[in-house]
């Protein structure tokens, strides 16, 4: 299995949200304005990320409900205009770049005179309602941050609201850990540059333990202010937990506390693809459906660009794997390949790499042992090398469609080809003379070589790889400064 599995959950959740809606008017959802918004926006929203056949009506639909947001008699809640504001800005500018606008205008007018956002009340006028809560600060600050690549953002106004967000972070008694997450995620989202990298670490940090804990884990109720809902307002603890992870910061600790939340996650979807939040929980609203549906694509899309997600997707214990691994080495080793005829040129190359900051080895280094096969001995290289170089030198010749060329030596081929395969393109280096028209295979014309003049070789070698070696270890060097700052550092 691999990365399918969340595609196949999600296609669940997406058809469970689609058999609710049937074919009527997806605001027909339930008895409050505000709550049948609300519904029909998360339905929509997880139809139109699967990929839906009927998102040519579903955008017809979402026209509608704009259109009804802003009517004179639809109740200003911050909320419904945020939510539909931060998972909307783009169809609703391509339909109506002056519905956005006015969007954004009455969020902006629903702000509380301290700079924060409130629940509000029934009836139509929201202005300074005075019931400063997280959420919709969280949401509103979110909604206007992604509404900037359309609209000039009011720099002011977002930098109030995150200063009061700041503020009820650093509180010693915050301890609603859902809430917690949203209001990381809109200060990261906001880009106010003023909010430094230690400002995350500590609280992401804090965050990180309070959802290694399964007894925080449960579904957490926000009150609404004007206590008018007749239905619970959840946000879920470890869908907004996981969300937030997946896009602030990620090293190795984070990442199991991600495939933690993940797997957790999991057991509370049904078979059919609705959500409960506890085996209990009889109320099985879209919001729920759209947390975890929201919570698996930042997930998936997250460890995707690491390439670890096929690894880790099935294994709840992969990550302790993978930091027991990592514990166990402190510096990357390059593999370094060719064959008995190309020796030499391999020992040049690792001479040329002594000083470094990584571990070259050659394959007559311990790799290839007696007790095992060669297959067996390249698939443990495979899993223990972060990179690798292979020489290729013309020992062989070759006749093809008539043409007589020298060669590379099968198995050195046959090498470079498995770990393209494991490591992928640009951490594998090939190394060839370039002044000898040496035949390789047409799927590796795409490969960049490094190369070197082999007549100079044969006075002064190391002078000769000398530049094939620089370019080498410059690129070594600035994936390993890439994979640091990602803070994604594991054995592969």
């Amino acid at each position: 299995m691999n990365s399918n599995v969340i595609e196949n959950m999600q296609a669940r959740i997406a058809k469970w949200i689609e058999d609710q809606i049937g074919l009527s008017e997806l605001w027909g959802l339930g008895i409050d304005p505000f709550f049948s918004i609300s519904q029909s926006t998360f339905a929509i929203r997880v139809l139109l990320w699967n990929n839906n056949k009927r998102t040519a009506e579903l955008k017809r639909k979402l026209k509608l409900i704009a259109e009804k947001l802003l009517s004179d008699e639809f109740p200003k809640y911050t909320r419904s205009y945020s939510w539909f504001v931060y998972l909307f800005a783009d169809e609703i500018y391509e339909q109506s770049p002056n519905e956005l606008k006015k969007m954004v205008e009455i969020i902006i007018s629903l702000k509380n005179d301290d700079g924060g956002w409130g629940h509000g009340k029934s009836g139509t006028s929201r202005l300074n309602s005075g019931d400063f809560h997280i959420l919709p600060t969280s949401l509103a600050i979110l909604a206007l941050s992604k509404s900037a690549s359309y609209i000039p953002p009011n720099i002011p106004i977002i930098k109030e609201g995150v200063k009061l967000i700041i503020n009820w972070l650093n509180k010693s008694t915050v301890n609603e850990i859902a809430l917690k997450s949203i209001a990381l995620l809109a200060i990261y989202e906001s880009q106010t540059h003023d909010v430094n990298v230690e400002f995350y670490s500590k609280h992401i940090e804090s965050l990180k333990s309070e959802l290694s804990n399964k007894d925080n884990l449960r579904p957490l109720t926000i009150a609404n202010a004007a206590g008018n809902l007749d239905t619970p307002y959840y946000l879920h603890t470890p869908a907004w937990g996981l969300v937030t992870l997946s896009a602030i910061g990620d090293n190795i600790s984070t990442l199991e506390n991600k495939l933690f939340l993940y797997h957790h996650l999991v057991k509370l979807v049904d078979s059919d693809g609705a959500v409960r939040f506890s085996e209990s929980d009889k109320d099985l609203f879209i919001y729920k459906a759209f947390n975890v549906y929201f919570a698996f694509k930042q997930f998936s899309e997250s460890v995707s660009k690491d390439r670890l997600l096929d690894s880790i997707i099935n294994d709840p214990d992969a990550i302790k794997k993978l930091v027991i691994n990592n514990k166990k080495k402190t510096r990357l080793e390059i593999f370094i390949g060719s064959s008995t005829e190309g020796l030499d040129v391999a020992r040049k190359i690792k001479a040329e790499f002594e000083e470094d900051s990584f571990d070259a080895i050659l394959w007559t280094q311990n790799v290839f042992r007696p007790s095992s096969t060669p297959i067996e001995s390249l698939e443990n290289a495979l899993e223990k090398f972060d990179f690798a170089l292979l020489v290729l030198t013309p020992d062989d010749i070759e006749i093809s469609r008539g043409i007589i060329k020298p060669a590379v030596r099968d198995n050195v081929l046959f090498e470079l080809g498995l770990f393209i395969g494991k490591l992928s393109r640009n951490r594998v280096f090939m190394v060839h003379p370039r002044n000898i028209d040496i035949k390789i295979p047409t799927d590796l014309l795409g490969v960049k070589p490094e190369t070197y003049d082999d007549d100079k070789y044969k006075n002064n070698p190391q002078a000769a790889i000398g530049t094939a070696c620089d370019n080498i270890r410059n690129e070594i060097m600035r994936i390993s400064k890439e994979t640091v700052d990602s803070a994604v550092i594991f054995e592969r």
